[in-house]
């Protein structure tokens, strides 16, 4: 029957996590707030409704820019957490998003006593046009660098924006995307003089039509995109953040006004917002936050919208269909795809559940997968099945709780069919074994394969021999660079993933392996 893993965790270290979160959206905007500017004296806020998206879209990037807060208020009050933030804060100015049906006269009117400044109001007939004066109220002299394009329909994308914020630090320009961007945006665009313009989103959100009149007019385009606002949000993370980052960001992305608050924090710390639907993180996005590996992550909401789970790196369940903790307490699931790449996952059970440990790509037999009983020696493809994982062997030790076998100039692996150790390492010097492999040839060539190594069971115990079906030997799980293939074993494309891998596995835990289709 198939095992249904709890949340996966990482192995790495744990980063430290912190929630800002208030009674309502509007104190949960103030709690980021704080944590973003928590000496005051910012030289902008920006302040938007809290009933609905539109307007405090392009305010995010704008506050971001100011080096100040996005506060939400209410149509006609000002909730006492927000006045008492703003008089902390002794803002420079005010700049309100959206007309007087959004935040109204009197409401601006309040807000003159938090500034010794102006309060200035960006407000235009439609969405569209507000970010068109936010633009240009937040960038009077044109702006050199990145502008953002994204629906305004919508706010997922929007809100993920955020990550771009430290290092592009450019306006956020809303679209309609059922056509083509309107002249007077292309007229701001043309003022801005970006040097690069990244649309946020699929096809579907922002036509291919805006690619084509932004590169129009001369400029550089770029698209970040995902298969929905989770895949998309990761995609713009990425982007700003490809290696690394000490500092995540977490919000919902199933409501939009906890998020809206998050872009200037995100800004001002230099880490990605990333979305979540509230209790797990999805394999990818797993990944890449294990790539980034961030010592502190910082959830922005209560616990209803964004699960305490999120901050401790725990994924969606899977299932390890066919596996008995029983027989083996650390499992490698490689998935194939086609022609000759995959993924590779590795979990192991706790007493109670399977968690997830670490993952990569990998690459397969240049022939692609065969049923291991009808593999044949030497026919180019990797062997479909479970297989238990015999020894590990290379240069050094990993350290891990497994047998190791060191590579010496003398070491071949076996693949005479008529040999008593046939499928065996054996330590021969001179002559060399006939039908052998050479295993310091994958130590000494470019790719060193060999350096850190494990060998796979296959055709292990009682093995079937040449020219018998079925027959295979040296099948091994090593590193491999993207895009080449192997002579049948499992390639990981990502050497320091290979030595994770390796320093995981114990003996006592049995590691098996376990090769199957996608």
């Amino acid at each position: 029957m198939p095992f249904t893993a709890a949340a996966p965790t990482a192995h790495a270290a744990t980063p430290t996590t912190s929630r800002l979160a208030g009674d309502d959206r509007y104190a949960t905007a103030v709690a980021v707030s704080k944590s973003a500017f928590p000496s005051g004296g910012v030289p902008v806020a920006y302040v938007a409704t809290g009933e609905n998206f539109p307007d405090a879209l392009a305010g995010g990037a704008a506050a971001s820019y100011g080096k100040g807060p996005l506060l939400l208020v209410s149509p006609d009050a000002i909730p006492a957490a927000v006045a008492t933030e703003l008089t902390r804060l002794k803002p420079g100015r005010i700049v309100v998003q959206g007309g007087t049906g959004v935040v109204s006269a009197a409401v601006a009117s309040q807000l003159q006593t938090y500034t010794s400044g102006a309060v200035t109001r960006n407000a235009g007939d439609t969405r569209y046009q507000t970010a068109l004066l936010t633009s240009q109220e937040a960038f009077p002299d044109g702006f050199g660098g990145t502008a953002v394009i994204a629906t305004g329909e919508n706010y997922p994308d929007a809100l993920s924006a955020g990550s771009l914020f430290a290092s592009f630090q450019g306006p956020i320009l809303l679209n309609d995307p059922s056509g083509g961007l309107d002249s007077a945006t292309l007229a701001e665009l043309t003022r801005l003089n970006p040097s690069r313009v990244v649309l946020l989103g699929g096809t579907g959100v922002v036509p291919n039509t805006v690619s084509t009149q932004v590169k129009g007019l001369g400029f550089t385009v770029e698209r970040l995109s995902g298969d929905d606002r989770y895949a998309t949000a990761r995609a713009i993370a990425r982007r700003a953040y490809p290696t690394s980052a000490s500092e995540v960001f977490v919000s919902t992305g199933v409501n939009f006004p906890d998020g809206l608050a998050a872009g200037p924090l995100a800004g001002a710390r230099q880490g990605p917002v990333l979305l979540s639907d509230g209790s797990c993180w999805d394999a990818e996005t797993l990944a890449y936050l294990r790539d980034l590996a961030p010592t502190k992550i910082t959830l922005i909401g209560g616990s209803a919208v964004v699960g305490d789970a999120l901050g401790s790196l725990s994924g969606c369940p899977v299932s390890l269909e066919g596996v008995s903790s029983t027989d083996s307490q650390q499992v490698i699931v490689v998935k194939y795809s086609a022609p000759t790449s995959g993924t590779i996952d590795w979990y192991e059970w706790d007493g109670s559940s399977w968690s997830n440990v670490g993952s990569a790509e990998t690459t397969f037999g240049y022939n692609g997968v065969k049923d291991g009983d009808a593999r044949v020696e030497g026919d180019g493809t990797t062997p479909l099945g479970t297989y238990p994982i015999i020894t590990e062997f290379g240069t050094s030790s990993l350290t891990s709780a497994m047998p190791f076998k060191e590579i010496t100039d003398c070491s071949y692996w076996i693949s005479d069919g008529t040999a008593s150790d046939y499928n065996r390492w054996r330590e021969q010097c001179s002559p060399a074994p006939a039908k052998s492999v050479h295993l310091m040839d994958y130590v000494t060539n470019t790719r060193a394969q060999y350096r850190h190594a494990a060998v796979i069971g296959f055709n292990y115990d009682d093995p079937i021999r040449p020219p018998k079906a079925g027959s295979g030997s040296g099948i091994m799980l090593h590193y491999e660079p993207a895009g080449i293939s192997t002579t049948g074993c499992v390639g990981v494309t990502d050497r320091e993933r290979v030595e994770s891998l390796l320093a995981w596995m114990e003996s006592a835990a049995k590691p098996t392996i376990v090769i199957r289709r996608a």
